[in-house]
């Protein structure tokens, strides 16, 4: 089973079984939060440009941090490579802000 969300360039990204297996994997603590993932992608705070052509989604999660999504989009359609929460912020702020 997969699911997916509109990026904001309009991009189908597709969050698949392997995926979030991988996710919950190394980030235990994002267990139940596929929907939050999903709604980052779709409407992101911010999205800024990750290393090798990803695109890394943030939205605020809590009282101080952050869910982070990071994707691959080509055309109309991408996928999910990883998803984790965090309360650092500075290697996030100081990347290239693509949106808004």
């Amino acid at each position: 089973m997969s699911d997916s969300a509109k990026s904001i360039s309009g991009a189908e990204i597709t969050l698949t079984d392997e995926r979030w297996d991988h996710i919950l994997h190394g980030h235990p603590e994002m267990a139940g939060n596929r929907n939050q993932i999903l709604r980052t992608i779709s409407a992101p705070l911010k999205v800024v440009e990750g290393g090798a052509d990803e695109l890394i989604a943030i939205k605020r999660s809590g009282r101080r941090g952050l869910l982070v999504v990071v994707y691959k989009e080509s055309g109309d359609s991408g996928f999910v490579i990883t998803a984790f929460r965090t309360t650092k912020t500075a290697s996030l702020d100081r990347r290239r802000q693509i949106w808004p």
